[in-house]
């Protein structure tokens, strides 16, 4: 793991979009600032110099349902497939 980025809680409806605002962090910080780095040059498209093949991208969302009731949802996805989602996907950085 390179880093975790946290969020506080908050509710969102559903179909609905939120940005929010969080914590990085990072028991290797000078590693996590260069990967940083690096993605955010190859949005800006720029050459993306990564081993797509050794990169796992993993989000987890832990939310209590009802308020009370734990639950969690995890997706995981490849240095490949979040590759291909930079490369599609109309990003922007404000």
């Amino acid at each position: 793991i390179v880093g975790v980025y946290t969020i506080e809680s908050f509710i969102m409806n559903p179909s609905s979009t939120s940005v929010q605002n969080g914590v990085f962090t990072s028991e290797h910080i000078s590693r996590a600032h260069s990967m940083a780095m690096t993605i955010d040059h190859g949005i800006s498209g720029g050459e993306f110099r990564m081993d797509e093949r050794q990169l796992t991208i993993q989000t987890v969302i832990s939310t209590p349902i009802l308020g009370l009731i734990p639950y969690d949802v995890t997706t995981q996805m490849s240095g490949l497939e979040f590759n291909e989602k930079m490369n599609t996907a109309n990003l922007s950085c404000s």
